[in-house]
């Protein structure tokens, strides 16, 4: 049986013209297994930064850590809670 790619794993989700998004990124909930809501949100963050990044003909490392650093403020948080919940529940 395979397991889920959860959030709350270390490692980058960005590389040169390169961002992952949803169950590709890992942006499964530990708890529930959920990942929909996280896929749609890291869309579109994604295809607002790609269209800046595309406008601007620069699609690097540097560039696409704008949204590296978008999804440790806004999603990793809530993955890292989700995981200390289930880690006190078990």
């Amino acid at each position: 049986m395979a397991s889920l790619p959860l959030g709350a794993s270390s490692g980058k989700r960005t590389d040169d013209g390169l961002m992952l998004i949803g169950d590709a990124a890992g942006f499964v909930n530990p708890l529930t297994g959920g990942g929909i809501y996280n896929a749609i949100l890291s869309g579109i963050k994604a295809a607002q930064i790609g269209v800046k990044a595309l406008i601007e003909k620069d699609c690097s490392r540097k560039r696409m850590g704008e949204y590296e650093t978008w999804w440790r403020k806004n999603l990793l948080p809530g993955f890292q809670s989700a995981l200390a919940f289930q880690r006190f529940l078990n």
